[in-house]
């Protein structure tokens, strides 16, 4: 073979494997794909956040945040006019669903906080402390013409707790204790908490209480278990009370009556 032969040879093998190679590239319109549908190549969006148990939490949620109105709390003692940073505070609100919801918050130990992100809405704020009476409640409307600050006084209380038995040495388990403050006839009635045959009363005035056990509401004192007590605000006063029931057989000496721990 010539050379011009060869060389004409090489030009169109070149051009059959170009050929080749294009058509396995890009194939004829007639084999081609349909382009994919550009509503499947979008990016997967972030999930809903998964719905809260309102009824599981009791209502209670974190603390909502979402805008610039600013919400200012402090909370002290009316009498020594010191801080209670340790006095529990609630906000009370409505969701968009008119959902009730609690968000606790956190005093600085100073009594005061300041909450910087509240979004619109109305809040009900109630502060509570062990050994002090209840504050009323204050309500503020976010936004506000000026920022809101809302100050809590609590007055101090005295608190009447205690332990109960039996004379026979088993739980009690159940009942009331009865307090009836002698001076103006105010009465609480303390459930027995049968985790640990317990009560407690609740924040009370300074003065004279008359201590009872009921075994239900509306009964009769129990036979020996009634005292008269004093008390003072800022005091916790221990007692241990001892129940007999029918039918019940004393043990170690034990008889009906109420005891002052401490």
């Amino acid at each position: 073979m010539t050379r011009g032969a060869r060389t004409v040879l090489g030009a169109a093998m070149v051009v059959i494997l170009a050929a080749l190679i294009g058509t396995l590239v890009c194939p004829p319109i007639s084999e081609r794909a349909e382009p994919p549908d550009p509503g499947l190549t979008r990016p997967l969006a972030d999930p809903e956040p998964a719905p809260l148990d309102l009824e599981a939490a009791g209502g209670r949620v974190p603390l909502p945040t979402a805008s610039e109105h600013t919400v200012h709390i402090e909370v002290i003692d009316a009498d020594a006019r010191l801080p209670l940073g340790e006095a529990e505070v609630e906000l009370h609100y409505l969701d968009r669903a008119g959902n009730e919801l609690r968000s606790p918050v956190e005093l600085e130990p100073d009594g005061k906080v300041r909450l910087p992100s509240m979004p619109t809405n109305r809040y009900r704020i109630s502060v509570r402390h062990a050994g002090f009476f209840d504050p009323p409640d204050q309500v503020v409307q976010v936004p506000a013409v000026t920022e809101p600050v809302l100050r809590f006084e609590l007055r101090p209380a005295a608190t009447i707790r205690g332990s109960l038995r039996t004379v026979d040495g088993g739980e009690v388990a159940s009942g009331l204790v009865q307090l009836v403050r002698a001076d103006d006839g105010e009465f609480h009635l303390c459930p027995v908490d049968p985790r640990g045959d317990s009560f407690h009363s609740p924040p009370l005035r300074a003065g004279v209480w008359l201590v009872e056990y009921l075994e239900h509401a509306g009964d009769r004192p129990a036979t020996g278990v009634s005292a008269h007590v004093a008390v003072v605000p800022r005091q916790v006063l221990e007692l241990r009370l001892t129940i007999q029931r029918q039918g019940m057989r004393p043990v170690d000496d034990l008889v009906p009556g109420i005891e002052i721990i401490g």
